[in-house]
């Protein structure tokens, strides 16, 4: 009883630590590439590296492809049949559009999960840890998933799964980096989500923290993961000046990289460094627009962060017209529906009104 409501707590808390999980989930597909060695003959520009690539580059659409030609040649193809699953989950993510595909991608793991097991008895030695691996980080995607729906009790059914899957890997291999990463967050998240419990009989969310750190062992750039999600953590804990040293050396090889530029534009705006947030909001709103689809959740967070930054100046027609861009953009009815747009127009409205009622107070003001 205890473990479901363990686990009923770390899927709420999931949930609320979403933006964090995004980042982690995008990294898994760095260390998940360091299985082409174990399963792959042709490592060399291979349609498996080339679909990596795709993914990191943020080219959803033509990893896809990728991911079905080679499934089309060999349906039991394990990196590729966990690969192609995450790289759908890595397009939620980013776009954020997590409320209008949880259905299907749950479906999609399900169906991932159900052929991975039955082709993992053909695999051996590190071949079926890995596999083991891509079940557990199935399980793992799908809860998370399942906690957006608001399905906790399913979310923690397959959260807990998806950790005792990387508990017994760790224990096999303890040099299987990518499963400490799991089992960290796990236990970062918990103890902070049950401390006033004590059914854990002590606060773990420092030794989630090591875990994570000796997940940053993993050679560059399989310490990514780990590395992106200590600056979460960071953030989460006011640590903003280790956060950004983190982002800075990633941004540093990947500079284009939208989600990297989300969190850099995060602690600038927390830091108050108002000229380098409207630097990295102007970046955001031009690479946003320039996607394909357009990621209507970043957009508008870089108008959000834009407009902070000239309300900060108190330059009030700028705020103004910026406002009016934002609200009046063409964003279809269907990205409409996604929580985190909602909120940024609704948090640019308030502060268009604000300005817009000083203006009517100094009227009322000068008729006096």
């Amino acid at each position: 009883m205890q473990s479901v409501i363990r686990g009923c707590f770390l899927a709420r808390r999931l949930n609320r630590s979403f933006s964090m999980l995004k980042t982690v989930f995008f990294f898994m597909l760095f260390l998940n590439g360091g299985v082409i060695a174990a399963f792959s003959d042709d490592k060399t520009n291979s349609p498996l590296e080339k679909a990596i690539e795709a993914i990191v580059a943020q080219e959803y659409r033509k990893a896809d492809e990728l991911f079905e030609s080679i499934l089309r040649k060999n349906p039991d193809n394990a990196d590729a049949l966990y690969l192609r699953l995450a790289n759908h989950q890595t397009r939620i993510l980013d776009y954020e559009s997590y409320a209008l595909e949880a259905e299907s991608f749950i479906a999609l793991c399900d169906s991932v999960e159900k052929a991975l097991w039955r082709i993992i008895d053909t695999k051996r030695g590190n071949d079926s840890l890995w596999c083991v691996f891509y079940i557990g980080s199935a399980q793992g995607g799908k809860s998370v998933m399942l906690a957006k729906s608001g399905k906790w009790l399913a979310a923690a059914r397959d959260a807990l799964s998806s950790v005792a899957i990387f508990n017994s890997i760790t224990k096999k291999d303890s040099t299987f980096y990518p499963a400490f990463l799991g089992t960290g967050i796990f236990k970062y998240y918990l103890s902070q989500s049950l401390k006033w419990l004590l059914l854990l009989g002590g606060n773990r969310a420092e030794e989630g923290i090591r875990e994570i750190e000796r997940a940053t062992q993993a050679v560059p750039p399989y310490d990514l993961a780990a590395k992106n999600s200590l600056c979460w953590i960071f953030i989460e804990r006011g640590e903003f000046q280790r956060a950004e040293l983190l982002v800075k050396s990633i941004l540093d090889s990947m500079p284009d990289n939208t989600i990297f530029l989300r969190i850099h534009a995060n602690i600038a705006y927390n830091r108050k460094e108002w000229k380098e947030l409207s630097r990295v909001a102007e970046k955001m709103i031009e690479l946003s627009e320039d996607r394909s689809p357009v990621n209507w959740s970043d957009l508008v967070l870089g108008y959000e962060y834009l407009i902070h930054y000239y309300d900060y100046l108190k330059k009030r027609r700028k705020v103004l017209y910026l406002s009016r861009k934002a609200l009046n953009l063409s964003i279809p009815d269907t990205s409409r529906q996604i929580v985190y747009v909602k909120e940024h127009l609704k948090r640019i409205e308030e502060m268009r009104l604000r300005y817009v009622q000083d203006d009517e107070d100094d009227e009322e003001r000068d008729e006096e």
